[in-house]
C-alpha cells in the first residue's frame, strides 16, 4: 500500500514539474535591450511646430527684413521674438486652411496672388539695380560742378554747400541711370501686339513699331 502511495505522489510530483517547465517555455524572457518610445522626427533647431511644418530661430530673423530700424533694434528681445513667432504660426495655419477650402484655386484670388508677386519682384529688382547704378561721390561732385546754377539760393549769385545737396543730387542721378537702365531694357525686349486695336501711334514706345 504504501508502495503504490509512493508512485501516486511521485507521479503526481513529475506532472507539476513538466507543467511548469511548459509554462516558463511560454513566458518569454525579458527583453536585454530598452526600447525607445516611439517619437517623431523634430529637426534639432526647431523652436516650433504647426501640423507636420517646424519653424526655426531663421523664420523669426526673416521678420525683421522688412521692419523699419526702430524695431529691428528690439530683434533680439524674447517678448519681441516670442510675438513674432505666434503670429508667424498664425499666419501658417490661416493660409493651410485657405488652401484646405481650396481658395488657392479661386481665379480672383490667383490673379491677385500673381501681380502682387509680380510686384514684389519689380521692387525687389528695382532695389538691387539702383544699388548697382549708384553714383559715386566724384560723379555726384562732377555732376555738382556742372550744374551750379540749380543749386543757387533764392535767385542768388550764392550756391548751396555740396554737403547740403549730396543726397539730393545721389538720388537723382541715381533715378536717371533706372530709367535709362529700364529704357534700354525695354528696346532689347521683344515686344509684339497682335491685336491692331491696341497698337497706339506713339513713336517713343517700342511697341508701336510693331
Amino acid at each position: 500500500m504504501k508502495l503504490i502511495i509512493g508512485i501516486m505522489i511521485a507521479g503526481a510530483l513529475l506532472a507539476c514539474e513538466q507543467t511548469a517547465t511548459q509554462a516558463q517555455k511560454q513566458i518569454p524572457p525579458p527583453s536585454t535591450t530598452t526600447q525607445e518610445p516611439n517619437k517623431e522626427a523634430i529637426p534639432k533647431e526647431a523652436i516650433a511646430k504647426v501640423g507636420d511644418h517646424f519653424f526655426v530661430e531663421a523664420d523669426i530673423d526673416a521678420e525683421f527684413l522688412h521692419m523699419p530700424d526702430s524695431v529691428k533694434k528690439m530683434q533680439q528681445q524674447k517678448a519681441m521674438r516670442t510675438n513674432l513667432l505666434k503670429n508667424i504660426m498664425t499666419r501658417y495655419a490661416l493660409v493651410e486652411q485657405a488652401k484646405a477650402q481650396g481658395v488657392d484655386t479661386d481665379p480672383q484670388v490667383k490673379a491677385q496672388i500673381e501681380s502682387m508677386s509680380a510686384s514684389i519682384l519689380i521692387q525687389a529688382l528695382s532695389k538691387k539695380v539702383r544699388k548697382q547704378l549708384a553714383p559715386s561721390e566724384d560723379d555726384v561732385r562732377q555732376y555738382y560742378a556742372a550744374h551750379q546754377q540749380q543749386y543757387q539760393q533764392n535767385n542768388t549769385a550764392a550756391v548751396r554747400d555740396f554737403d547740403d545737396v549730396k543726397v539730393q543730387i545721389t538720388t537723382q542721378l541715381q533715378q536717371q541711370r533706372f530709367h535709362d537702365w529700364v529704357e534700354q531694357m525695354k528696346k532689347n525686349a521683344t515686344y509684339e501686339i497682335l491685336d491692331a486695336k491696341y497698337r497706339l501711334p506713339d513713336v517713343r514706345s517700342p511697341i508701336s513699331k510693331q
